[in-house]
């Protein structure tokens, strides 16, 4: 009769690699911030966990596919994305996410409040930019796009608007896209567009929070204190650990299982007496196996935990 057999350690080796396998493909990276001006903001990752931030020491901090930026009052953040020579300004009272980027181009949304790009130049790259209801095509030029809701209504207005060069706008249905050029602003509520001059406030907003990063710059580099040095050391080391710990866990786990099963299934043609012995001893090999997985498991369970409450201070 043929038997069939359960194992826990396949159960336990797979929730292993859906625990710990996240932390070995990070986000890919989107940019970093340049310029920062006020304190009170946000970067929310893919996962909906903040980051970690001390404002007084933001210049350098990497930007990730997936990010959200929210700004708050009198707080302004330059971010120059990575492959592209392109500057990212998010005004204040904004949210900007990074919904992809890879070296063939980026794709951003503006989700309310006001964003400017400054894109130099291309090489064969895609940039979009989305709003509610329009998506922005860049080819080298410098643009912004203001997101605005009503507090009264579902109404969402959308500006966008040309400083230097031409922005194709694909408007939600329509079926041409729409190009601006420069000193032209596209409004577009509901189902109205309207293309006209560009607002004076704006173009007086602007100039008044204007660039400070330069076209092309290398990436601040953060100065770790001795402290943060070993703290990083530190961390790099526990996680080390849990990786090294949950692949060993993982390997163990399945050795056991196989040897458990071939134990169990009692398949070697040999004299029953032999047969005992090797069964027997594929049964405790594997029991053995399954049990010193469980510590490994049981070990990088503990690390995560210290990794967590180190990365917290």
């Amino acid at each position: 009769m043929s038997r069939i057999f359960f194992c826990p350690a396949l159960l336990v080796a797979f929730v292993a690699v859906q625990a710990f396998g996240n932390d070995a493909s990070d986000a890919a990276l989107a940019g970093s911030l340049t310029y920062l001006e006020g304190l009170d903001f946000e970067i929310l990752h893919a996962e909906g966990e903040a980051s970690d931030i001390d404002p007084y020491d933001a210049l350098g901090e990497e930007i990730f596919e997936g990010d959200s930026i929210l700004t708050y009052d009198n707080t302004f953040i330059e971010i120059q994305l990575e492959y592209i020579d392109c500057v990212v300004k998010i005004a204040e009272n904004s949210s900007f996410n990074v919904k992809s980027m890879t070296e063939k181009g980026g794709d951003f949304e503006v989700v309310y409040g006001r964003v400017r790009a400054r894109v130099e130049k291309l090489l064969g790259q895609d940039i979009k930019v989305r709003g509610p209801n329009a998506v922005c095509a860049v080819r080298g030029t410098d643009f912004g796009i203001d997101v605005i809701s009503s507090e009264r209504s579902a109404e969402v207005l959308t500006k966008i608007y040309c400083f230097d060069g031409k922005v194709e706008v694909s408007i939600e249905g329509k079926i041409e896209p729409v190009v601006i050029s420069s000193g032209e602003m596209l409004v577009i509520r509901e189902d109205v567009v309207e293309l006209r001059g560009i607002d004076p406030e704006i173009s007086e907003y602007w100039r008044a929070h204007a660039f400070k990063t330069a076209a092309i710059q290398e990436k601040p580099t953060k100065v770790l204190t001795a402290e943060a040095l070993e703290r990083q050391q530190l961390l790099e080391a526990i996680d080390w650990d849990i990786r090294v710990s949950v692949s060993a866990g993982i390997m163990l786990a399945v050795a056991g299982t196989v040897c458990e099963i071939l134990g169990f299934a009692d398949i070697f043609a040999v004299q029953p007496q032999a047969a005992d012995i090797i069964n027997n001893s594929l049964k405790l090999s594997g029991t053995a196996f399954l049990v010193s997985s469980g510590f490994l498991f049981a070990r990088a369970i503990e690390k995560s935990g210290e990794m967590k409450k180190l990365e917290q201070k």
